[in-house]
């Protein structure tokens, strides 16, 4: 019944293959595969979608066809690359994700099984798609989790772990770092319930030469899913912790929500607002206080260049750090707009370019005890190059690139950092 669920599923590839392409050789390939496929010549219409790849054709439906074919021919790490490639597209992610479903299933993966047919349903576009997900499911009554897991790890170097500025005599604050990033949810609802689901994240930066630099963040709380109208929403409550050199500098309580709806010619809007209140640590009472912020963005993941673009607006509202004689305003309106692009080089390969711009304007101004008072006005420009090459059908390989260059009206918040790190990452 699988073998024929598949079929169903492929035979929907005509229906969503691009009519137009700049260069025609490759398109002819591409449409030789395709009906090659639709007779049932799996191996041939392999062939013609290798070789349209090859003459320069990169598009989610070149590689969702491929997946297929590689499906049929038996070639199933290959097919799972070629699909987790097509499921970037919002119109082939859930015939996509479905079709992974499959795969796991032939590897005897339920639990993934399960977690793929449920991402297929949730993304799917249409009855037939979301029906085929639904009688996958009814067919593993048993699950034993309804979890999902990001892991990434790196190691990397950092040119100005303290942030201090070149004037600063015998400045040496480079450093080798290693990194781990750690995400997950797991859903605590079934079947038509409401979806609720529990997530977290764990971000550890461990500097071997500079112990008081070493950073943790932790993330943990309820998230609520639901669709409307068009619109995708995510509504979370968490509680976060951050400490540096392993002391507690902030808790946080946080209330957010998200909005996502497709707009045509345009890909996804997004929307996103975070209320939270935060209490210093020992030694960081001055960080006790507010801290809000929104973000509104277009992005276009299903594009042949991925694209985005964000505006981000932080408001802080805090004690801020006072001595007899000094003050400094630790309560910034933070302002900025980033850019990005993720362009593909090959089938495996693809590049992150970024570019962002952010004025912080602090509240009060500064009091450096020396008779001086300055509102600090911070501008900041971040550059960042990415790689992310997919070494098979599970981990991907990245090296990444990001400079900053901060320049403030005060000099001692004056730096330059230039980060490198290479590492892997993977779901689960």
């Amino acid at each position: 019944m699988r073998t024929l669920t598949f079929c169903i599923a492929g035979l929907l590839l005509a229906c969503i293959s691009s009519t137009s392409y700049s260069q025609p050789d490759p398109q002819s390939r591409f449409q030789e595969g395709v009906s090659a496929s639709r007779a049932g010549d799996h191996r041939r219409a392999l062939a013609h979608f290798r070789a349209a790849r090859q003459a320069g054709l990169d598009t989610p439906a070149l590689h969702y066809n491929l997946g297929v074919s590689y499906y049929r021919t038996g070639n199933l790490d290959a097919a799972s690359r070629s699909f987790n490639e097509a499921r970037r597209s919002r119109e082939l992610a859930a015939l996509a994700h479905y079709n992974l479903g499959l795969i796991a299933l032939d590897q005897g993966r339920s639990t993934a099984a399960a977690q793929q047919f449920r991402e297929a349903e949730r993304l799917a576009r249409t009855d037939q798609v979301r029906g085929l997900a639904r009688i996958q499911l009814g067919r593993l009554p048993t699950v034993p989790t309804r979890g999902h897991a990001w892991l990434a790890l790196d190691v990397g170097y950092d040119s100005n772990v303290a942030l201090a500025p070149e004037s600063v005599a015998g400045r040496e604050d480079d450093a080798f770092h290693a990194d781990a990033l750690l995400w997950g949810e797991y859903r605590l609802t079934a079947g038509t319930a409401p979806d609720i689901r529990l997530q977290g994240s764990l971000n550890a930066r461990d500097y071997p030469e500079v112990a008081d630099a070493d950073l943790l963040y932790l993330q943990l709380g309820p998230v609520w899913h639901r669709s409307t109208a068009g619109w995708r929403y995510v509504h979370s409550i968490n509680l976060n912790h951050l400490s540096l050199g392993g002391d507690g500098v902030e808790r946080q309580l946080q209330i957010g929500t998200e909005a996502v709806r497709p707009v045509r010619g345009l890909g996804e809007l997004q929307a996103r607002l975070r209320l939270s209140r935060t209490g210093g640590g020992t030694g960081f009472g001055y960080l006790d206080g507010y801290s809000h912020d929104l973000r509104l963005g277009l992005r276009d993941r299903s594009a042949t260049m991925p694209w985005f673009l964000r505006y981000d607006l932080i408001y802080d509202d805090r004690e801020d750090l006072r001595t007899a004689t000094t003050f400094q305003s630790v309560s910034p309106l933070r302002q900025g707009v980033t850019a990005g692009i993720t362009p593909a080089l090959n089938h495996r390969t693809r590049m992150e370019l970024t570019v962002g711009y952010r004025v912080s304007r602090f509240m009060d101004a500064d009091e450096p005890g020396d008779g001086t008072s300055t509102r600090r006005l911070d501008r900041r420009m971040l550059l960042g190059a990415g790689l992310l090459h997919s070494l098979d059908a599970n981990w991907t390989g990245t090296l990444r690139l990001q400079w900053a260059e901060n320049r403030s009206n005060r000099a001692p918040f004056d730096y330059d950092r230039l980060q490198i790190s290479a590492g892997v990452e993977r779901g689960f």
